[in-house]
């Protein structure tokens, strides 16, 4: 995130608004900037309950468990993509609240492989299909952009729909400083309401399968 901000002020300093509105854009469909407060509230409660995250280190081989964190709103409050009330906790939540979801953080020794997993479970599909809607237009955009000629922070541009839950994408990006080394983004939505967010980071070449194998795992257990 801190990469991809740094490009965002050199666009701001090279003056050329229109490419930044579509980085920005691009941001926000990738899931790379998001409203939720990640900021972790930790409680030892013991009338709280203690989910589990949904992959474990058998899924995701040679990569440690960085960092998590669960998404819980007050158990009376209907929560939708559109919401603000969700809190960030770790382990234990408090009582009178309910877990609405989870973001796990993996990665190696050297730090060039890293998975990140994110769900999040919503009372209604309020708002899900137009975001999906935006990210494909904005799609269509960036696939028409010479990476060169807009200057974008990134060598390779490629995307596509996926099959996974009743709506999804994915976009794989391959990194102008590091070239054997490549990014995929997957979203997608499940007839649950359930919006997951599946970042890779791995070689080129890899991170897409490594990605859609993930992915996989994580419908399955939904």
């Amino acid at each position: 995130m801190i990469n991809k901000l740094y490009y965002v002020m050199n666009f701001m300093e090279t003056k050329k608004p229109l490419i930044l509105f579509v980085l920005l854009a691009c941001l926000l469909i990738s899931g790379c900037v998001g409203g939720e407060d990640e900021s972790v509230s930790e409680t030892d409660s013991e009338s709280g309950i203690t989910p589990d995250v949904i992959i474990d280190s058998s899924d995701v081989p040679g990569l440690n468990l960085d960092n998590y964190y669960f998404y819980a709103v007050p158990e009376s409050d209907i929560y939708t993509h559109n919401s603000s009330s969700g809190s960030t906790y770790k382990d234990t939540l408090p009582s009178g609240t309910r877990n609405v979801g989870e973001k796990s953080y993996w990665m190696d020794e050297s730090g060039q492989h890293a998975v990140t997993v994110e769900i999040e479970r919503y009372d209604s599909d309020e708002g899900l299909e137009a975001m999906f809607e935006n990210g494909k237009e904005w799609m269509e955009i960036l696939r028409k952009l010479d990476p060169q000629d807009a200057n974008l922070p990134w060598a390779e541009y490629e995307d596509d729909t996926c099959n996974f839950g009743t709506n999804g994408y994915y976009q794989t990006k391959s990194s102008l400083d590091e070239s054997d080394v490549s990014r995929t983004n997957i979203l997608f939505m499940t007839s649950n309401n359930e919006l997951v967010t599946i970042n890779v980071r791995d070689e080129t070449g890899k991170d897409r399968d490594e990605a859609m194998r993930i992915a996989k795992i994580v419908e399955e257990r939904l």
